[in-house]
């Protein structure tokens, strides 16, 4: 009897071997699909991003960085505005009159200041009410104003 119960016990033992492969096998398996399918859906939606993305770009949503480039021409055409105003202020107010120049010109540096300080960083306000006290004659502070304003249309670009 004892050699049927070793050649048994051989036989069991083969048969966890074999078993024990099998499941390793198997768990590898499982483990190796679910990888490839979850890199088979990254995939299909990386295509998919791609595709709305450029779908976006055809039909002209804007994005960011047009908002951006959208709302700096726009302010590039408000100050090419108050360059005009500056400009007519000359001609017009400050070659008749200097007190009517002075509160003109007073208005036209406030309006300015409000404009920078909503639509642009305040650094901009800053860099323009620093230079509106620094010089005396009404005609080339007006002027000075402007070439601020150029300055800033340049930086805009």
């Amino acid at each position: 009897m004892t050699p049927t119960w070793r050649s048994i016990g051989n036989g069991a033992k083969i048969t966890l071997g074999v078993w024990a492969l099998l499941f390793v096998y198997c768990a590898v398996m499982a483990v190796y699909q679910d990888h490839e399918g979850l890199v088979n859906a990254n995939k299909k939606l990386t295509n998919e991003n791609v595709q709305l993305t450029e779908k976006i770009k055809a039909f002209g949503v804007p994005t960011e960085e047009s908002k951006e480039k959208a709302h700096r021409k726009d302010v590039r055409l408000q100050l090419g505005v108050f360059l005009t105003e500056g400009n007519t202020l000359q001609q017009t107010v400050c070659s008749k009159n200097l007190a009517d120049c002075t509160a003109a010109r007073r208005r036209w540096e406030a309006k300015i200041q409000i404009y920078l300080q909503h639509n642009l960083d305040p650094i901009y306000a800053q860099r323009f009410s620093a230079h509106m006290t620094t010089l005396g004659v009404t005609m080339d502070e007006i002027q000075g104003d402007m070439n601020i304003l150029n300055g800033f249309i340049n930086e805009l670009n």
